[in-house]
């Protein structure tokens, strides 16, 4: 969802005047004409406090509103999925409060070798626009049964996602980090079965992230460089 979707709704739900909003934001009332004609595209960290004094919600709850929009034309019954979607939405906002942009999410390459490709999301670093990196999710390879994998798979995985990474020529990849759900007992087994894995250091950010989205923190990670 843009900004000024989200102030737009915000605004229309609470049946409050783009003067009223200026209030409550401490901002003045050009600036909210800004921001609904798109002219300003993120909130400023103080406007963003303020949305969140006001919405009763922490950064990461609002800035994940304002980054992702819920389409409700789409259903889906798979609760799992769901939970995937929203754990990865949640890291991929708490990377961009960590100075990263959000470029696409999600985004497809076509590769020669292995035809699409499709990730969670494309990110890069704010300021540095050589540094992008890639967000995939550790449940699309290994479902909501799975409790435990053998070190032989783990290892498979990380050969593989790293094949089909260096497959991508499209845009020049600094990174991937794959994502754990720090909320499910199973993927939290899997994560530690990888971070006992002995491996060798590898010369690109390629990051294993326990991510707990309640609370907004990486609980752990192993990040194979070093």
């Amino acid at each position: 969802m843009a900004f000024c979707d989200f102030m737009k709704e915000l605004r229309n739900k609470n049946s409050l005047t783009q003067a009223q909003m200026a209030d409550l934001l401490n901002v003045n009332i050009n600036t909210i004409k800004q921001i609904e004609s798109n002219k300003i595209k993120a909130p400023s960290s103080r406007v963003l406090d303020n949305l969140c004094n006001y919405l009763s919600e922490d950064r990461l709850t609002v800035m994940t509103k304002i980054l992702f929009r819920k389409d409700e034309t789409i259903k889906c019954e798979n609760e799992f999925v769901l939970s995937q979607a929203n754990v990865l939405s949640r890291y991929m906002t708490y990377l961009y409060l960590e100075g990263w942009n959000i470029d696409e999410a999600p985004v497809t390459y076509n590769t020669v070798d292995l035809g699409e490709l499709t990730y969670a999301g494309q990110l890069t670093k704010k300021r540095e626009p050589n540094n992008k990196i890639i967000i995939e999710s550790i449940g699309a390879t290994f479902d909501q049964d799975r409790k435990e994998i053998s070190k032989d798979e783990a290892i498979y995985f990380i050969t593989s996602s790293m094949a089909a990474f260096f497959c991508i020529n499209q845009v020049i990849l600094k990174g991937i980090h794959i994502v754990f759900d720090g909320n499910n007992e199973n993927q939290k087994k899997i994560f530690s079965i990888f971070k006992d894995l002995k491996l060798n250091k590898i010369p690109f950010n390629y990051q294993l992230v326990l991510f707990n989205s309640n609370d907004g923190v990486v609980e752990d990670k192993k990040d194979l460089r070093n």
